[in-house]
């Protein structure tokens, strides 16, 4: 039911262009996220850390003239390095984000957009360890992986780019409702300004 709600709401919203074209509001984009994890591990305490995620596509689409969605997909791993008392680990997580966000007229640079919404991801952790003051191994912990649901809180900007790309500045926040990760994050998106499709 949730998948079936989730591609009605992620419907294009087409409408007529020139003879021959059908014209969209939506847009396809590519992001670089630098989140900040804050990793609840049952079994200890863990590294506060910095991971690149290079890996997220978005798709976003008008609803109405000042309301939209955000969604991406992404993927991420990375490593918490151990100490005698954080639990280090490597990480891999694949999910995906939707967020309905509203445009305000406020005397911001840009174009800004503010949303919440709603993540759900993947998340394995594989090599749990710790070590002590050495560096030799200390204790080890079997691998778990987790379905962590989080509630987002983003806001966004943008700036045209040129005729077919705009640039979107994005912050978000994600706050687990189970033991997932908690994200703080900024990213850089390269938006495609507008798809239109050719009849032939």
């Amino acid at each position: 039911m949730l998948l079936a709600c989730g591609l009605f709401v992620c419907m294009p919203n087409v409408e007529a262009a020139a003879i021959g074209e059908l014209s969209t509001s939506g847009r396809i984009g590519y992001a670089l996220a630098a989140p900040i994890l804050f990793v609840d591990d049952p079994d200890g305490q863990t590294q506060t850390t910095y991971m690149l995620q290079p890996f997220n596509l978005v798709y976003t689409d008008r609803l109405v003239s000042t309301a939209r969605f955000w969604s991406e997909v992404y993927y991420q791993e990375g490593t918490l390095d151990p100490t005698s008392k954080e639990i280090g680990q490597a990480i891999k997580r694949v999910g995906a984000r939707l967020s309905i966000q509203s445009h305000l007229n406020l005397a911001l640079p840009g174009k800004p957009w503010f949303g919440v919404g709603l993540q759900v991801e993947k998340e394995n952790y594989s090599l749990r360890h710790t070590v002590d003051e050495d560096g030799f191994l200390l204790q080890t912990y079997p691998d778990r992986e987790t379905l962590a649901v989080s509630v987002l809180v983003d806001a966004a900007t943008e700036w045209r780019l040129s005729r077919r790309w705009d640039l979107s500045g994005k912050a978000a926040y994600a706050i687990p409702v189970n033991n997932g990760i908690a994200e703080l994050a900024i990213a850089a998106v390269c938006l495609s300004v507008r798809l239109t499709l050719r009849q032939r």
